[in-house]
């Protein structure tokens, strides 16, 4: 399926850390057009024959500002079924990603922009607004530049008609809201899949689907709370506690032994917590049994 729109002047561009230059199978990214010879690595080798300088814009969380990346090199790939923005590009400008699970979102000049999570495969999009003011009049500005050279070709018919600003930001919940009215699961690459339940790191062992996800900290937890409670006992009952007996240089006597088999259980303890450990099954968040954290690996 070629890149289209999702929703009516939306478009899902792949967010990605690798990419270091913008590709894009849409023809009306493209008002200008370069003839180049370019190889393109990463997603197989292939050789790409246009380029064109490229604008592309965002909504912020708050519907009311618009964010616009901009390169004097973009490439165009037919057989591409999805753009790919490249992150790292973008960070060089001073743009911020904070890709994470639930509400990921970039800041650019300051404003907040939602980014899309498909919970089904993990990746992860970005909403670009097609019709943009600010990428209206960037292509504007891109034909103007290009209209005395012969090595280019302009392209009036791709640059549109400003749109009115959305009244809600480009969220996923909005997006996939706008996909279930019209009953469609996904949309090319994709999936409007709900979030599933997320294990996090704890004190405790948590159950998903008969996985049991064990933690280190079980057991010091669980003696750090058992210390504080007898700390609490002894000062209710007002008994203060002075020096203690000492033990010889070999751990003898009371407390000495005491000492010594609290060391020797303990030990025991976190060799019999470090063999479950190593018996249980490591999740991951991608296909419903993927974690956060690697919180079972021995």
């Amino acid at each position: 399926m070629r890149v289209s729109e999702v929703i009516p002047g939306l478009i899902l561009i792949l967010y990605d850390t690798g990419c270091t230059v913008f590709i894009s199978s849409l023809a009306d990214h493209f008002c200008v057009e370069i003839t180049c010879d370019a190889a393109i690595n990463g997603i197989g080798e292939r050789s790409v024959k246009i380029a064109g300088p490229i604008a592309i814009s965002f909504l912020d969380d708050k519907a009311q500002n618009y964010v616009t990346y901009e390169s004097p090199r973009g490439f165009y790939m037919e057989d591409l079924n999805f753009g790919i923005f490249p992150s790292g590009q973008a960070e060089k400008i001073g743009w911020e990603f904070h890709v994470r699970e639930l509400n990921p979102y970039f800041i650019a000049d300051g404003h907040h922009v939602p980014l899309i999570k498909d919970h089904q495969n993990g990746l992860t999009w970005m909403a670009e607004r097609r019709f943009a003011p600010p990428t209206v009049a960037a292509k504007q500005r891109f034909i103007r530049s290009f209209a005395q050279d012969g090595s280019a070709r302009i392209f009036p018919d791709r640059i549109g008609v400003p749109e009115i600003c959305p009244k809600y930001p480009d969220t996923k919940e909005n997006i996939d809201r706008y996909l279930n009215s019209a009953r469609i699961s996904s949309f090319g690459q994709y999936h409007c899949a709900a979030r599933p339940p997320v294990v996090r790191g704890g004190s405790r062992q948590v159950a998903i689907q008969d996985v049991m996800v064990g933690t280190r900290s079980q057991r010091a937890k669980k003696t750090e709370t058992q210390s504080d409670e007898q700390r609490d006992k002894r000062a209710k009952s007002g008994v203060e506690v002075h020096d203690q007996p000492e033990s010889d240089a070999n751990g003898n006597g009371k407390n000495g032994n005491e000492r010594q088999e609290s060391t020797e259980q303990n030990a025991q303890d976190s060799e019999d917590q470090e063999v479950g450990n190593r018996n249980l099954p490591l999740v991951t968040e991608n296909v419903l049994r993927d974690l956060d954290m690697e919180i079972a690996k021995a």
